[in-house]
C-alpha cells in the first residue's frame, strides 16, 4: 500500500509567493498554506490552483510537474558537463578593472553623480561562493 501524505493549513510567515511541489507553479499571496507538517514530506507545498482543479487533478499535474523535472535534470547534467570543460579555459579581467570601468561609466553618463563614501564601505556581495 502506498504511503498517505497529508497536507494541513498553516499560517504564512511572511506574505509572498511560495512554490507549489505539485504542479512547479506558484501560490497567490495568500495568508494560509497548504502544507505537510511533519514527516519526510515535511515542507511539501500544493497551491490553491491545484486545490480548485481537484483531487482528480492532483495526479496528472504531479505527473505533468515530475516529466518537467526530469527534461530538467538532463540540461543541467548537461550544463555540469560543459561547466567542467571551462575549467582553466577561462580569460577574465581583473576586479579592479571592473571597478574602472564601473567608474569610467558613470562619469561619463552622470556627470553630476558623486559617490557615497559610505555606501562603497557597506557594499556586501551576494555571489554563493
Amino acid at each position: 500500500m502506498k504511503k498517505k501524505v497529508k497536507f494541513e493549513f498553516v499560517e504564512v510567515q511572511y506574505f509572498t509567493r511560495h512554490g507549489c511541489h505539485v504542479c512547479g507553479g506558484c501560490t497567490d499571496k495568500v495568508n494560509i498554506l497548504c502544507e505537510v507538517k511533519t514527516g519526510q514530506d515535511k515542507g511539501m507545498r500544493i497551491c490553491e490552483q491545484c486545490l480548485q482543479a481537484g483531487k482528480e487533478q492532483v495526479d496528472a499535474r504531479l505527473q505533468a510537474h515530475a516529466k518537467e523535472l526530469e527534461k530538467g535534470a538532463v540540461h543541467m547534467r548537461s550544463m555540469a558537463r560543459y561547466m567542467r570543460t571551462l575549467v582553466g579555459c577561462l580569460e577574465i579581467p581583473t576586479y579592479e578593472a571592473l571597478e574602472k570601468a564601473n567608474e569610467e561609466y558613470v562619469k561619463a553618463n552622470y556627470p553630476d553623480y558623486v559617490p557615497a563614501v559610505a555606501r562603497k564601505a557597506r557594499r556586501r556581495t551576494y555571489c554563493r561562493y
